[in-house]
């Protein structure tokens, strides 16, 4: 990229800007809900608590720690907390084009990548979250741009700083790599094997002595982090019980040929959302035409890292749930599908490829930055962890303040618990204190009844939009109507009026 003419550096620039404005706008307006006040909770807890073998916490040590450090900067948690994720995502939009041209891709695929990589929802949410997914992504672009610079230069002869600079960077990486991500494990491991399969043979000296290095670190940093820390979050019961419906580690072939399934129907339509049906068939053709020799290594990021974690959702130790558990899978995908975009544009108007191609990847890019800016508010369970959730809970305890009467009890909704949770003690505010917290994951049928039980008079409910027709239900079966007294973004105020029985006349 280094070489573009200055017209392509001006339109990388403007890629670069926009990536910056999708991601900080807004983002200390953006209150911690459930998923991120349950990582904030961790935050401002001893770090042991993470890994308590009584209690493991799925969420990586070495991010939380890492959050910690940003957390001790004067600014508000909204922001502190999520610039290691901001950090993360900025950087990951030039890599993915420095990858693409470490792999051949000719110009102007590198600067499609950027323009693709810049707004697209998937990395543009976990650059605004306080969740290590956005690591995911970046080490499996960081780890095989250096591999790739390690053993291309020693190829060519270089020797000294060029190739050592990579391999001491990349021996860094891979030794953090266990303890700040869960998911770059399968894109790191199929690199490594990759590596001593094809490239070690014929390799340098020093490139062999610095992947070896590298590999040894991987392996021990990855055996001491499952010792302390993996396994036991990994095997915790409660998490089997959370996502009981999508294990598929009972050892037959049907639940095999659905975990291939569901990993190249998840990391495709997460990735590109609603126009897959146009970016698959591109991405298949930008790998099938992608330049030697190159073509194999760009399949197998994707497909190693595909193969091993199939493997490890087989042996009931990952998920393939949800598309954020597969950004490892990410950068093979993104490169692809900007490559066939860039054949395509090259097919009809061969002296006019890169503004072509342009056309069609800076009006995605415009569209979905617009819907980013503009998803202010989330409807129910639409687009979750693709558009941010403003759920206001802090604000509304305020509201609750000096709505509720001393001595009325309140009932906190289920996935209103942990951001009451964060709220309520960030405000270190004794009101409240002894409110009825359905603290996910919660059966709130019970809990709802324990309390109807217990009231007297009128009590106070504060729930989530998202759970608000659920707890409308509930109240519905047990004959009673709750009335609005306050709303903000994402959040309502209830009153609940249980009519008292008279107390029977004594005779």
């Amino acid at each position: 990229m280094d070489n573009e003419p200055r017209s392509a550096r001006l339109w990388l620039a403007a890629a670069l800007l926009l990536a910056v404005v999708v991601r900080v706008a807004w983002l200390g307006d953006k209150p911690f809900w459930r998923d991120e006040a349950w990582v904030a909770l961790l935050v401002e807890s001893p770090l042991a608590r993470v890994i308590d073998p009584q209690w493991p916490r799925a969420v990586p040590v070495g991010f939380v720690a890492l959050v910690k450090a940003t957390g001790q900067l004067p600014l508000p948690p909204e922001i502190a907390y999520r610039l290691v994720p901001l950090a993360v995502g900025l950087a990951l939009v030039p890599l993915l084009g420095r990858l693409a041209g470490a792999l051949g891709a000719p110009a102007p695929v590198p600067l499609l990548v950027v323009w693709l990589a810049a707004a697209l929802p998937a990395l543009v949410y976990y650059s605004r979250e306080v969740k290590s997914y956005s690591l995911d992504a970046l080490l499996a672009t960081l780890a095989p741009l250096l591999a790739l610079r390690l053993f291309e230069r020693a190829a060519d002869g270089r020797r000294g700083v060029a190739p050592a600079l990579a391999g001491a960077a990349l021996f860094v990486l891979l030794a953090a790599a266990p303890w700040i991500t869960f998911g770059s494990a399968f894109a790191i491991a199929a690199l490594l094997l990759w590596g001593w399969v094809r490239w070690m043979p014929a390799a340098a000296i020093g490139a062999r002595a610095w992947w070896a290095a590298a590999s040894l670190a991987y392996t021990t940093s990855f055996l001491t982090a499952l010792r302390i820390a993996l396994a036991q979050q990994a095997a915790s019961p409660r998490l089997h019980h959370a996502w009981i419906d999508w294990l598929l580690d009972d050892g037959s072939l049907a639940s095999a040929v659905t975990a291939v399934g569901r990993f190249l129907a998840i990391s495709t339509r997460y990735v590109f959302l609603d126009v897959w049906p146009l970016a698959i068939p591109l991405a298949l053709l930008g790998a099938w035409r992608w330049a030697r020799p190159q073509r194999a290594t760009l399949l197998w990021l994707y497909a190693g890292t595909g193969a091993l974690t199939v493997a490890a959702t087989l042996a009931g130790r990952y998920l393939l749930a949800e598309g954020r558990l597969l950004l490892a899978a990410l950068p093979p995908l993104l490169l692809a599908a900007a490559s066939g975009l860039g054949i395509a544009a090259g097919a009809v108007a061969p002296r006019h490829t890169r503004a072509v191609a342009l056309a069609v990847a800076l009006p995605l890019a415009a569209c979905w930055s617009v819907q980013t800016l503009s998803a202010r508010r989330l409807p129910p369970s639409e687009r979750y962890f693709v558009y941010d959730v403003l759920h206001d809970v802090g604000p509304m305890l305020d509201t609750a303040a000096a709505l509720i009467p001393a001595g009325e009890p309140l009932y906190v909704g289920e996935w209103a618990s942990r951001p009451f949770a964060y709220y309520h003690r960030a405000r270190g505010s004794g009101r409240f204190g002894d409110a009825t917290v359905c603290v996910e994951p919660c059966a709130r049928a019970p809990v709802t009844d324990a309390w109807l039980s217990a009231l007297r008079g009128r009590g106070w409910m504060l729930v989530t939009t998202d759970e608000g027709a659920t707890y409308t239900a509930l109240l519905a079966a047990r004959g009673l109507t709750p009335q609005q007294q306050a709303a903000g973004r994402g959040v309502e105020l209830w009153a609940v009026e249980r009519p008292v029985e008279p107390t029977p006349a004594v005779p």
